[in-house]
């Protein structure tokens, strides 16, 4: 899911505002580094995947390395060059174009995902109407965020609109996705399970489990 930018328009409090925003980069940091990890993992475990998904992965990484380094910045000029002035801090966020990068990169990273996801569901489903909703929503969301960070600089009340029409589209897109896929990987289970191999193993645990909780009859 999309976090709410630094761009939301509000009044803020110099050292909360400071203070928040170093917390916020920390997690942000975290979450590329555990990123990061799944990369590393990834090319020691699946050496057998596709060259297609081989470089869908590669593009990820690259841009989570471009994210990582936009908050190593970000970091670097409010606990250094901003220090000792604060109230500028909610600058950078909100009007310099580091900050403003943070929502540009955050909706292109999800999109970049939900747009591999929309092929998974493709491939489990072969139902055009959900695929084209779906990308329609990611597209609209990936829109607004960058109309959105266009008007950060010029007018905060149209940027907080366009941020909050961004994250209800990024949520219902997001929703129906994960919603449509695990319903068609139950369905497919369902189907797998009832003329598979595994049914009749299932079938004779389950007269197993039955018979052996069936106490037996008394004899005289």
């Amino acid at each position: 899911m999309p976090s709410i930018p630094a761009v939301f328009p509000f009044t803020p409090v110099p050292w909360l505002t400071f203070e928040s925003q170093d917390l916020t980069l920390g997690a942000d940091l975290f979450l590329q580094g555990v990123l990061c990890a799944q990369f590393a993992h990834y090319t020691n475990v699946n050496q057998r995947d596709s060259v297609w998904m081989k470089l869908f992965v590669a593009g990820l990484a690259l841009l989570t390395t471009l994210k990582t380094i936009q908050v190593l910045a970000m970091i670097s000029i409010q606990n250094v060059v901003l220090f000792e002035s604060p109230g500028a801090t909610h600058d950078v966020g909100s009007r310099k174009w580091l900050g403003l990068m943070n929502l540009i990169l955050e909706a292109g990273v999800a999109f970049y995902v939900q747009l591999f996801f929309c092929h998974r569901l493709w491939t489990l489903s072969h139902n055009v109407y959900i695929i084209i909703v779906a990308i329609s929503l990611f597209i609209s969301a990936l829109v607004t965020a960058s109309a959105a960070a266009y008007f950060a600089t010029t007018s905060t009340r149209i940027a907080g609109h366009l941020i909050l029409t961004h994250l209800g589209l990024a949520t219902g897109g997001d929703l129906l996705q994960t919603g449509s896929i695990v319903f068609y990987l139950l369905r497919h289970s369902q189907a797998v399970l009832r003329h598979g191999p595994v049914a009749s193993m299932l079938g004779s645990l389950l007269r197993l489990s039955i018979q052996a909780n069936i106490p037996s009859s008394p004899r005289y």
